[in-house]
């Protein structure tokens, strides 16, 4: 997961990666088969398989544009632009690709008034002005609403800051900048990607 605020304007701008299209199997069911004493799947109809799909990348987005609005109890957050992307394979060139399949930005104010337990996931994604691929199984991309471009910024080399404070050393003696590196670490820490500009 990728994260930007912009603390001028309140936005929160998430990427994350959605689950591939095998995630839904693609057997419907198994079947015991006496005669020969042995199981066989019953294959679930390619139709069915991509409605899954569809359905399971907007049951991925919605939570966790709940999870993030829930997690900022100050309310700092006035907005939250999510771009869901599949980390795979291209299969025409056999080359890496990352294609967004589902991108939306809701205000705070709208996301409180919906009732996710009671909403079809699909629908309420069309509600939110989302733009969904047409075809997630076959990872045709759709164009981000927000794009994150750290090509504007000035990106400033790494720095240990952790190694040279010990259990006695306080923050307030740190200078700006190696605050700024410190907490640079501790998001590395947890796993989320971050660069000092």
């Amino acid at each position: 997961m990728h994260q930007t605020y912009q603390a001028d304007t309140g936005d929160l701008l998430v990427e994350i990666d959605l689950p591939l299209e095998d995630v839904v199997p693609a057997a419907r069911a198994y079947r015991y088969v006496k005669t020969r004493d042995e199981i066989t799947p019953v294959p679930r109809p390619e139709k069915e398989r991509h409605e899954l799909y569809a359905s399971v990348l907007a049951q991925t987005a919605l939570p966790t544009v709940h999870e993030l609005f829930a997690a900022d109890t100050d309310g700092v957050v006035t907005s939250v632009a999510l771009n869901g992307h599949v980390a795979t394979i291209d299969r025409a060139t056999g080359r890496e690709v990352h294609p967004c399949l589902i991108t939306l930005q809701a205000a705070r104010e709208e996301f409180s008034e919906l009732v996710l337990t009671q909403v079809d996931p699909q629908a309420c994604l069309k509600r939110l002005r989302s733009l969904i691929s047409p075809n997630p199984y076959q990872l045709e991309p759709v164009r981000p609403l927000v794009i994150f471009d750290l090509s504007k910024y000035r990106l400033m080399d790494s720095m240990d800051v952790v190694a040279g404070l010990d259990s006695r050393a306080l923050l307030m003696d740190l200078s700006p900048t190696e605050f700024e590196y410190l907490v640079r670490q501790l998001f590395e820490a947890i796993g989320l990607d971050s660069a000092n500009t």
